[in-house]
């Protein structure tokens, strides 16, 4: 059986997801995620003959931005997707508390609420779709809104987590740190949008009496979002922040305690975000993906030394990963193992390794080295980048097929909460075919197979008739036969 781990769910934006593929601390997981939906687009789901289809959506975004995400706020499939998906743990950040809020009247009278960076789609949905010219459609005020629907918001809450709440006051800004060092400012327009979401927080944490984790200042801005080729749109000392915040609260005890300790965790951040603001220490997040941008294009490897070297001088232990790769491959370097292999050790996080070598990859570099890492210690691997891993060793894509790999990566990922990766570990495990495989394909392809799978219903029947290494059991095999017809 899995292991325990501490469940969530989360209610609104990556800042607060991402806070949960940090490597160190307690080990949590998501069971239920809804991103750029706020609270008060769970209820009211849309009558059936006016769901909106994917090409519907595809028409007012070209770009098919979120396409899952903005079915779910229409259609109104939120809440059954969180209850199902229900964790231990309730997260909800603000982010998206001060955006624009659309008022949507069915035909039969009945009023859904839409709060979304999304209102753009929505605007031309509800106006230019003729399926929807029976509908009423108003913008409300950001604060408005919140009392509409605060006591069904409550209620829903109390019902299901009880006290497991956790509510984080996200600042939005158009402030963004350069890859130079500098701070660009964009402007003030988040300022409404800001005071509506403190307000959102103060109302979540008065009427739940439920833990509150303040972001030391407004830190993200949304100007800027391609990782590969531009500034990054926030720092990652935020989800270090948020993690330690959240392994405090979950650790239970002393709520007095737990107070004190967010406090200072609140202080101690605060003086690092600020050095950030200021120019007097860097973004390890920002400088990171600088160096990773220099190391794919094969440029300036002495500058990416630079910069590596100043990150592990101020603290950061992610560094040591794209430093320990140009000793392992002699980039603007003497090729030095022994170097490689004590810089790796430093480590506790291993998802730059897989940043640094995924340029290899693509330019048909280099790809044993993925392997010689990965298998090094595939469970440092970063958990973001444990899926595509395993379906790379598993189909045996620019590196050696490795179906034992590919399990032990793809597990990692559907123990996270990846359910979209179950079908691939599944796969994996049978073409792995060891006794300790086909027990976990039983553990995880019977909740699978339930849900019709037809692949999954005759393999477990071929494992049950003993054709595979354990032995037979033939009142599974006629329950399962039983459920092929």
């Amino acid at each position: 059986m899995l292991d325990h781990q501490t469940t969530f769910n989360i209610i609104g934006s990556c800042v607060s997801r991402n806070a949960f593929n940090v490597a160190s601390g307690k080990d949590l997981k998501v069971t239920g995620y809804l991103q750029r939906n706020f609270i008060l687009d769970l209820f009211e789901p849309m009558p059936e003959e006016f769901r909106i289809t994917d090409g519907e959506v595809s028409e007012y975004d070209p770009h098919r931005f979120n396409l899952r995400n903005i079915r779910f706020l229409v259609n109104g499939n939120g809440l059954d997707h969180i209850l199902s998906h229900k964790g231990e743990w309730l997260l909800i950040d603000s982010f998206y508390a001060g955006a624009e809020c659309s008022e949507v009247v069915f035909p039969d009278g009945r009023v859904k609420y839409l709060q979304t960076d999304f209102v753009h789609i929505l605007k031309k949905i509800f106006g230019k779709n003729p399926r929807y010219k029976d509908f009423g459609y108003r913008s409300v005020k950001a604060r408005e809104n919140f009392d509409i629907r605060m006591d069904d918001v409550v209620g829903l809450i109390k019902e299901n987590w009880g006290d497991r709440v956790i509510v984080v006051d996200v600042q939005r800004t158009g402030t963004y740190v350069a890859y130079d060092g500098t701070v660009k400012e964009t402007g003030e327009k988040y300022s409404s949008s800001n005071r509506a979401a403190s307000h959102f927080t103060d109302l979540m944490t008065d009427r739940l009496g439920c833990y509150r984790i303040d972001i030391p200042g407004p830190v993200l801005g949304d100007e800027h979002n391609d990782y590969r080729s531009s500034p990054v749109h926030y720092i990652s000392e935020v989800e270090l922040y948020l993690k330690e915040c959240i392994d405090l609260i979950t650790d239970g005890g002393d709520r007095d305690r737990v107070e004190r300790g967010l406090e200072e965790l609140y202080r101690s951040y605060a003086e690092r975000f600020e050095d950030v603001r200021e120019c007097r220490r860097p973004s390890w997040n920002n400088t990171l993906c600088r160096i990773r941008s220099l190391l794919d294009r094969g440029k300036d490897y002495g500058r990416a030394l630079e910069l590596c070297e100043m990150l592990v001088r101020d603290g950061c232990s992610e560094a040591n990963i794209p430093l320990s790769m140009m000793y392992l491959e002699g980039f603007g370097v003497e090729k030095d193992k022994e170097r490689f292999e004590t810089l790796l050790e430093r480590s506790p996080d291993r998802g730059m390794v897989f940043d640094v070598l995924d340029g290899l990859l693509a330019s048909g570099r280099r790809p044993d080295r993925l392997v010689t890492v990965v298998r090094r210690d595939p469970d440092k691997v970063d958990i973001g980048k444990c899926g595509r891993l395993g379906k790379m060793f598993l189909l045996g894509r620019s590196v050696p097929k490795d179906p034992v790999l590919a399990s032990r990566l793809l597990k990692r990922a559907v123990d996270k909460g990846q359910k979209g990766y179950i079908p691939t570990l599944l796969n994996a495990l049978w073409a792995e075919n060891s006794v300790d495989s086909l027990r976990l394909f039983i553990e995880y392809g019977e909740r699978y197979a339930m849900k019709g799978n037809k692949w999954t219903v005759e393999r477990l029947i071929r494992i049950y008739g003993g054709s595979r290494k354990l032995p037979a059991d033939a009142e599974k095999l006629k329950e399962w036969k039983a459920r092929r017809r």
